[in-house]
């Protein structure tokens, strides 16, 4: 096989020579031919020797329709097409369905890729392979107000464009760029060329042509018009307005509040970030409303909505919708949305098909056949925008089972609903067999309960749903994907931290179903249903003002209840720039109205339309019958005879009617959403009804357990509130008042209620039962006076409060000291000490009692003034006590004795201690340290100090005055004797009894110090001749410090002259002379001038120095 050209297709046509050309470098080498041949020689017979697989239709044979190439190329190709899509990191669509990555996905595109990841690209085709005609930079084009200002509706050529501009394009007064649709002198006939318009950062207008085209609209809050054809536009950021003609087109509004209107065609919506408004026009269009709020009305034809994340409000229109809330997961349970939305969804005329997912979703109902698919949240059914009056049964998806497809396919069904609400006609409703707690497992999703925020999100719903009972905990690991957007009410019996998301307690106890206007038939069945003869749910779009953050407020400019309706508010409008024709839509694609106003209002309305007041109650109905002259005649069904029922009415005009008893086989369970019991009727439960005006009771039923026969009975009548009660006294006590009263009349009483008050605050309240005639407040505050007040109660609730009696003071003894330390004062007394009480019961303490105790008995006691300490005396010797103490108020009240104290022994008098031991005296420089040990008996009295005498030794003479050291002291410093003297000591000890004996008399000793310095005498130079030497001479000190003198010693220091204040140079010291010696003729180790000191030495050491003698010479 010969070479061939390389990867760009262009071959060397130079290779053979010495200087081939660059082209040759990527070529392909020629091919051996015994690479390719069975004969080693290069020789083939046919040129097919050796086929490793066939392709094509060459030895195979075809199939009829099939490939042209071949089973075997149709397999491989098949299986190599797959394996690239599994593997396609960009080919997610078929992993994604239920994220909100999926559209993520369908809003992106393979342009917006290549342009985010290119440096300088722009400008591309929507679809990348394919070309355009013409490219529009929007930047070089002045699409402005100014551009018609300076050049009216011609357009400037862009010499950077392949296109003729000022031929194809065309300027309009607020700056739109339109194609010349007809006779630009470029297109033929009936089309334009394919354009790309590329915008700028700016508003930018464009309107289109006749083909299909790209528009980039970039930042800026764009205006564009696609016109004919198959366009796709992206609108890029802000709040673009985005309309089209007619074609198969894909509109994505991007990020921002968009508003988009897909016009005739089978068209593809992306809204993408934002609040956005779409309309799907005429045909079959399939929206993404994208991540925000948003408003979608389906279209025409047979539309599908992915609402995607956010509360969105989404119509059908007309035609067979499939309208889903979040993101169409295959099971409906958002897995990759933890916080789900809350829709509206109107489906509109013709079937709808409603995918609620996640969220408390609002479904309408119409007279064509509706599937409404709730799943997780608090979901609801609704006809307020119903034709006819509705016929419902929650109940029904249990007994579809074994009906025929065709059966089951014609019909409304309901699956994971919860409440039901009415139309304006005469309604049939009926719940379902389970609690919503219940509902979790066998496929469906759970979490069917309501919060406080749920409650909150329907305007009203609060007067219906007033408790939270149910433990949100369970619901949450019980439902399908093990987590719940809810976040409960805290629990009054047990505060503590706020409830975070997953905590709390919720209202899932039964269904919710209101009838509105109209005489409807209720039947709560299973569960505590809550049912409301007139109220009905409503929904509507209320236009806002918006604050200076660009929030909504709360004052409301006007309203409608589709997007295609007008203002429906009496006296208001959608604002200015509007009249009464406006619809909605006209409003937001005008710029009159942004969709940041848009608010959607849920609320329970009454008949009339107006919202549901501070009760649900619409006060009391006239006897009446269901029949075509009834009016309002509510009816609530009930499955067996009223004897099985406990029946009352409340104050507040709601009946509740209580299930006394469970008969048959008892109720299908809540795993599977309701499975069969055991042949029997489900339990009614505790159902709350408000405004029926008849309650029906099934008296016999036939074969398939439908009712045959019944009775119906008048809801009791509202009771009447108590008059208030008198009271005839209030006696205070400890802690507490105790009144008295007489009741008033009324109906029979359940109760009695009281409280105690401070001013205006309540400190205390009680309540006591029926039949009594007094009642005591306990829990007040002993001392603060209080007034009391009572009130009857009966089954209608409470009277208003008694006229106020008092004021009356609670009294009590004080409350026990706290005691302190005990200590003995004395042989026979002994200090006690306490903290006075806290709680002094009301009145002030007026003084203690001590008592004494013995072994845990008390054996005394005495009294003492208000204090924090006192003396117990008269306690007996030898005894260990200890003590407790009592206080006592001005009201003569004692309080409880405190905890005992310590313990206290008591001893006999004390007398003076004994002879300490004297230790060995050692003398000082004129001082002498005495040394001694304690006495063994102190004489039952601390010692409190030493008293230290000094005699002279051997003799009774007293030295000096008596020593007194300190009670810890075993010695002392006696100071002021005579050196040379010999002494000796003796010590006594002293205590509070008094002074004790002397010790024996101490060793000897005499006190001593060095000797005092000798004075220097007149010092003789050295003979001549021989040895250095001089002569230094002294006398004796006049102290020799108590101790004789045992030598001398000489110092001679060498001068550097004779003067007084000459410099020392070397100074040399003698050996010790004798005691007796006066002079010294000291040898010297150099010739020089010297002087002298001496210093003298005895048995306790050496003295200091004479002063220095005269200068004289060493020779």
């Amino acid at each position: 096989m010969d070479a061939g050209p390389g990867q760009d297709g262009l071959p060397g046509t130079d290779c053979d020579t010495a200087t081939p050309s660059p082209e040759c470098a990527d070529n392909t080498p020629a091919v051996p031919a015994k690479d390719w041949t069975n004969d080693a020689d290069g020789v083939t017979t046919t040129g097919l020797d050796d086929v490793d697989l066939w392709i094509g239709g060459l030895a195979e044979q075809t199939n009829i329709n099939g490939g042209l190439l071949g089973s075997t190329n149709n397999y491989v190709f098949q299986t190599q097409m797959e394996l690239l899509q599994e593997s396609d990191r960009f080919y997610y669509l078929g992993r994604t369905p239920g994220m909100n990555l999926r559209s993520q996905l369908e809003g992106n595109s393979f342009a917006e890729m290549i342009m985010r990841n290119t440096t300088g690209t722009h400008t591309l085709k929507a679809d990348v392979f394919a070309t355009a005609d013409c490219k529009f930079e929007l930047k070089n084009l002045a699409g402005t107000v100014a551009g018609w200002d300076a050049d009216g509706a011609n357009v400037t050529d862009d010499p950077n464009s392949e296109c003729d501009e000022r031929k194809l394009l065309v300027r309009s007064p607020d700056g739109t760029l339109a194609y010349k649709q007809n006779n630009n002198g470029v297109d033929p006939a009936g089309i334009n060329g394919q354009a790309v318009y590329n915008g700028t950062a700016g508003v930018d207008r464009v309107k289109g042509g006749v083909d299909n085209d790209t528009v980039w609209g970039d930042e800026g809050d764009d205006v564009i018009d696609a016109q004919a054809g198959d366009d796709v536009v992206l609108g890029g950021d802000g709040d673009d307005k985005i309309t089209d003609f007619g074609g198969l087109d894909v509109l994505k509004g991007g990020p921002g509040d968009d508003a988009i209107d897909l016009g005739p065609g089978d068209d593809i919506a992306m809204g993408g970030d934002g609040s956005d408004l779409v309309n799907g026009g005429a045909n079959d269009n399939e929206t993404f409303a994208g991540e925000g709020n948003d408003f979608v009305l389906a279209g025409q034809g047979a539309d599908v909505v992915f609402g995607d994340g956010g509360d969105d409000w989404i119509q059908g229109g007309s035609g067979q919708d499939l309208l889903q809330g979040d993101h169409g997961a295959p099971f409906f349970d958002d897995p990759a949305e933890t916080m789900p939305g809350n829709e509206v969804f109107v489906g509109q005329v013709g079937e709808n098909d409603y995918d609620g997912e996640g969220g408390d979703d609002l479904m309408a109902q119409n007279a064509a056949i509706d599937r409404n698919a709730g799943s997780a949240g608090f979901d609801w059914a609704f006809h307020q925008y119903d034709t006819v009056g509705a016929d419902d049964d929650l109940e029904i998806n249990r007994n579809l089972g074994p009906l025929p497809l065709q059966v089951v396919v014609n019909r409304d069904r309901w699956d994971e609903m919860e409440a039901d609400s009415g139309s304006r006609f005469n309604d049939t409703l009926r719940g379902s067999t389970v609690a919503p707690k219940d509902i979790a497992g066998g496929g469906f999703s759970g979490c069917n309960a309501l919060d406080p925020t749920g409650v909150a999100r329907i305007t009203g719903l609060d007067r219906l749903v007033q408790v939270f009972p149910t433990e949100l905990p369970p619901l949450v690991a019980a439902s399908a994907a093990g987590r719940c957007p809810l976040t409960g009410a805290p629990d009054p019996a047990n505060p503590g931290p706020a409830p975070k998301n997953g905590e709390g307690l919720v209202w899932a106890e039964g269904d919710i179903l209101l009838g509105g206007a109209g005489s409807d038939l209720i039947e709560g069945r299973s569960a505590d249903d809550i049912i409301d003869g007139d109220h009905a749910l409503q929904v509507r779009i209320s236009v806002r003002t918006l604050d200076n953050a660009g929030k909504p407020t709360a004052t409301e400019l006007g309203w409608t209840d589709l997007i295609e309706g007008k203002n429906k508010k009496s006296g208001g409008s959608f604002g200015p720039g509007t009249t009464a024709n406006t619809t909605l839509q006209q409003a937001i694609f005008s710029g009159a109205v942004k969709q940041a106003q848009l608010v959607v209002v849920r609320e329970l309305v009454d008949p009339a339309g107006a919202p549901m007041g501070v009760t649900a109650s619409t006060g009391a109905a006239p006897d009446c019958d269901l029949g075509a002259t009834a009016t309002n005649c509510d009816i609530a069904m009930f499955s067996l005879p009223s004897t099985s029922y406990q029946i009352r009415t409340k104050a507040d005009g709601s009946v509740i009617v209580t299930q006394l008893g469970v008969v048959g086989g008892g109720g299908g369970g809540g795993g599977g959403g309701g499975g069969g019991g055991g042949g029997g009727r489900n339990a009614d439960g505790t159902d709350t009804l408000w405004n029926i005006e008849k309650l029906r009771f099934c008296t016999a039923t036939d074969v398939n357990g439908v009712c045959v026969a019944f009775e119906e009975l008048a809801p009791p009548a509202v009771p009447v509130a108590p008059a208030a009660p008198t009271i005839t006294d209030a006696v205070a006590g400890p802690g507490s008042v105790t009144v008295s009263f007489l009741p008033n009349g009324g109906s029979p009483f359940t109760a009695f209620e009281a409280d105690a008050l401070v001013g205006t605050t309540v400190v205390g309240s009680a309540t006591a039962d029926g039949a009594a005639a007094s009642v005591t407040i306990t829990g007040l505050t002993n001392g603060t006076p209080v007034t009391v007040v009572v009130r009857s109660v009966n089954a209608a609730g409470p009277s208003a409060n008694s006229v106020a009696f008092g004021p009356v003071t609670p009294v009590g003894p004080p409350a026990a000291p706290v005691i302190g330390t005990a200590a003995l004062a004395g042989p026979t007394s002994a200090t006690v000490s306490w903290t006075p009480p806290t709680d002094t019961g009301g009145s002030a303490i007026t003084g203690y009692e001590i008592q004494a105790v013995l072994s845990g008995i008390p054996v005394f006691a005495t009294n003492v003034a208000p204090g924090t300490s006192a003396t117990v005396t008269g306690l007996d010797p030898g005894f260990t006590y200890t003590f407790q103490v009592a206080a006592i108020n001005a009201d003569g009240l004692t309080s409880a004795f405190s905890a005992e104290s310590n313990q206290v022994v008591t001893t006999a008098p004390a007398t003076a201690p004994g002879v300490p031991t004297i230790g060995t005296a050692t003398r000082g420089n004129a001082s002498a340290t005495v040394r001694w040990t304690p006495p063994a008996n102190d004489g039952g009295s601390p010692i409190t100090r030493y008293q230290v005498q000094a005699r002279r030794a051997g003799t009774t003479t007293v030295v000096g005055t008596v020593q007194n050291a300190p009670a810890g002291a075993t010695s002392l410093v006696f100071p002021g004797l005579t050196n040379g003297t010999a002494y000796d000591f003796r010590v006594r000890a002293v205590n509070a009894a008094g002074t004790g004996t002397y010790s024996p008399r101490s060793n000897a000793v005499t006190p001593a110090t060095v000797p005092g310095a000798p004075p220097i005498g007149t010092a003789a130079a050295g003979a001549s001749g021989g040895s250095v030497t001089a002569t230094a001479r002294w006398t004796a000190p006049s102290s020799n410090g108590g101790s004789a003198i045992t030598g001398y010693r000489v110092v001679a220091h060498r001068m550097s002259s004779t003067a007084t204040n000459a410099t020392v140079l070397q100074t040399v010291v003698s050996s010790v002379r004798s005691a007796s010696s006066t002079s010294y003729n000291m040898p010297l180790p150099v010739a020089g001038i010297y002087r002298f000191q001496v210093e003298a030495i005895n048995g306790l050491g050496t003295g200091p120095r004479s002063s220095r003698s005269n200068a004289v010479n060493g020779r």
